[in-house]
């Protein structure tokens, strides 16, 4: 049986709650605008139907189209990048992608998922990458100058051609007596790990700025393996 003092309770909650109506027509043109003004930073063109903001869709091109990213190389895309971080992370997961960003080194670059727990695999977008022994040693010397020269506070590493070719000197099995064709080949090597973007052109012929990114790819635990491997008496040819 209702009373009284029931209706008394819930007219007394209603003049508590919102009325989710109770806005004028100008309430809800304001409301709109606001929805217009944020989609507005996100269309890019007829028919846009992404979500990524435009600073995060250049991060993102930038990380597919390059094999990294850093904050001196890509100074705009490496703002975006963290800023809309994980974001960009989830549309490279829709892609069987993941992303490696080192705010140490201000790196970033995308890998292949794997699951360490399971046999299963995803298709594949990326291509795995071989090296020659030549280029495998020029990425063991920088390795070693940017560690070194990092660790005593400079702030960006050089190496000099000549540097490369003294260290490949180094650990040269004693069986390669061919010098003229050693040093061609490194002089190649040279020539390919710059093209990937680890060694930047300074205005000094021969001198050039070694990427951060050769901390990430080569850890410590690798480095001592391949330098075991190198000065070894019977190491493995191309």
């Amino acid at each position: 049986m209702t009373t009284n003092a029931d209706f008394e309770e819930v007219t007394e909650l209603d003049t508590i709650a919102d009325d989710p109506t109770d806005r004028t027509p100008l309430d809800l043109l304001g409301e709109e605008r606001e929805v217009d003004d944020e989609r507005s930073t996100i269309v890019q063109f007829d028919g846009d139907s992404g979500t990524l903001h435009a600073d995060a869709r250049a991060a993102l091109v930038a990380l597919l189209s390059n094999r990294f990213i850093t904050a001196a190389t890509h100074k705009k895309e490496w703002k975006g990048l963290t800023t809309h971080r994980y974001d960009i992370r989830s549309r490279l997961n829709d892609l069987y992608l993941d992303l490696e960003y080192d705010s140490r080194y201000e790196v970033a670059f995308k890998v292949q998922v794997r699951n360490t727990d399971s046999t299963r695999t995803f298709p594949h977008l990326l291509r795995s990458m071989t090296w020659n022994r030549e280029q495998t040693i020029v990425l063991i010397c920088l390795c070693i100058a940017h560690r070194n020269q990092t660790v005593a506070g400079a702030s960006r590493a050089i190496v000099t051609a000549a540097d490369i070719h003294a260290f490949t000197v180094s650990v040269r099995p004693k069986s390669a007596t061919d010098h003229h064709m050693d040093a061609g080949r490194v002089d190649r090597a040279i020539l390919a790990v710059a093209a990937t973007g680890l060694l930047d052109s300074t205005k000094e012929e021969g001198v050039y700025i070694i990427s951060p990114v050769i901390e990430r790819l080569m850890p410590v635990t690798k480095l001592r393996e391949l330098l075991a491997f190198l000065t070894s008496e019977d190491p493995t040819n191309d």
